[in-house]
């Protein structure tokens, strides 16, 4: 009983059971806690054996008592490292596989088994090379066999696995090996991620660019084929044309004085419609190349471009008697020069054009920085367009008013949307019937280089 109030009460029993035990068998051999004096803690190994005098009455014991603390409590860092170590290795995401320098299964956790289709005990009766794809066995192992020859320390590759079901498992895997003090192996971790649905995702967008690129390479023949036959046709056609006019002419100069008033007339309807024709065959040919031209989109002052499209209109703004307000400076843009200036001489020219009669044409361009673009408008005070028209207005040959009120031939919006959109920006109208209209072209900011 003395000896029993210095054992930890937890090990008092397994103290009383080895002490019954030693009075039958003679012997005793015991692990225990006890409290020391001092009140803390230590572990005791005791072996020895118990004296029997003749009558086999016990009379005392002998024996040797060494202090284990410190073994005992390496043992239980150990062995709470050990499960430690087991909590992430079997709840690890990726899978997890230990091996030995034979490729033998010595651990495997859940997220391999799902990955493979198998259970643990399946795997650990299976080799690698069981559950590889075939043409993957021989490059896989050679560079496990580099691992094991001390060639390198650690890799990284890909293969495919033969789920249980027959399917096929695309991993990335991270293959190191920990080694014993005197360099040899003692065992294999490899770490294996699901890569299968990246891979297919890879193929299909892999035959995706590849029928992009086909479709670019049709696409471009069609358009250099258009532009070709755009060209040749509105030669072509413009020719008789050509020959229409003239010979409508002669035979207006040569009959003179016998033409009466419905003779004249019918000749100017003539003359009139291979005009409009004329005018409709060079819209055409110039809605065909905006945006076609091939050439690199490049930074181009817009202060140049509206500039240059007055000067071109100069003739008209005199004609009508238009007062035409700019700001002094405009923002630089992303664009073709050409097709800029062919855009804002329409939209001014559709300004000047499309006026209210009983006023004098004010048109107005100036622009304003909207975050991500420049918006540049050009306003007017003309006849206004319904809002029931503000998306027919841009598509080609869409009159909203009698080429006898106005000349025209239905393309300018068009090519202004073409070439709006050929520097990746976008046009639209605010209007007001009887008031004017206000055309916004939103031009992308350039991002720096």
């Amino acid at each position: 009983a003395a000896i029993l109030q210095h054992v930890v009460p937890e090990d008092q029993k397994t103290f009383e059971h080895c002490f019954e035990t030693a009075l039958h068998t003679g012997e005793f051999d015991l692990e225990c806690g006890i409290r020391h004096p001092d009140q803390t803690r230590h572990f005791i190994s005791a072996h020895g054996k118990v004296i029997f005098d003749d009558t086999a009455r016990p009379v005392h014991m002998l024996g040797t008592v060494r202090d284990i603390t410190q073994r005992r409590l390496e043992q239980e860092q150990l062995r709470t490292s050990e499960e430690r170590m087991r909590f992430f290795f079997e709840r690890q995401l990726v899978g997890t596989a230990i091996t030995s320098p034979q490729k033998e299964w010595l651990h495997v956790n859940d997220a391999l088994c799902r990955m493979l289709g198998y259970s643990c005990d399946e795997l650990y009766g299976r080799s690698w090379e069981e559950i590889t794809h075939p043409d993957d066995i021989a490059p896989s192992f050679a560079r496990f066999e580099r691992l094991i020859a001390n060639g390198i320390d650690e890799y990284t590759t890909e293969k495919r696995f033969i789920r249980k079901d027959g399917t096929v498992v695309y991993a990335e895997l991270s293959v190191g090996c920990v080694r014993n003090q005197d360099g040899s192996v003692a065992y294999i971790l490899t770490l294996l991620v699901d890569v299968t649905e990246r891979k297919y995702i890879e193929a299909k967008n892999r035959i995706a660019n590849r029928m992009l690129a086909q479709q670019a390479e049709q696409l471009k023949a069609a358009n250099a084929e258009l532009s070709q036959f755009a060209s040749v046709a509105s030669h072509d056609l413009r020719a008789p044309l050509r020959m229409v006019t003239s010979y409508l002419g002669l035979i207006e100069k040569k009959l003179g004085p016998g033409l009466d008033a419905e003779m004249r007339q019918f000749i100017g309807f003539a003359l009139d419609g291979t005009k409009r024709m004329d005018a409709l065959i060079v819209g055409l040919l110039e809605y065909s190349r905006t945006g076609r031209n091939g050439a690199p989109l490049e930074p181009v002052p817009l202060s140049d471009v509206v500039r240059d499209s007055l000067t071109i209109l100069e003739d008209t703004i005199q004609t009508a008697g238009a007062v035409v307000n700019v700001v002094p400076e405009f923002p630089v843009v992303k664009g073709d020069r050409i097709e800029l200036i062919r855009m804002f001489q329409n939209l001014i020219g559709n300004a000047i054009k499309y006026r209210d009669a009983n006023r004098t044409p004010e048109v107005s361009v100036g622009w304003r920085d909207d975050g991500s673009a420049w918006v540049v408008w050009v306003k007017d005070n003309g006849i206004g367009i319904d809002p029931k028209y503000f998306e027919r207005v841009f598509a080609i040959f869409q009159r909203l008013v009698s080429p006898g009120q106005y000349e025209g031939s239905g393309i300018g919006l068009a090519v202004c949307k073409k070439a709006a959109e050929h520097c990746g920006g976008r046009i639209w109208v605010e209007s007001v019937v009887g008031e004017g209209s206000t055309f916004l072209v939103a031009f992308p900011k350039m991002v720096p280089d």
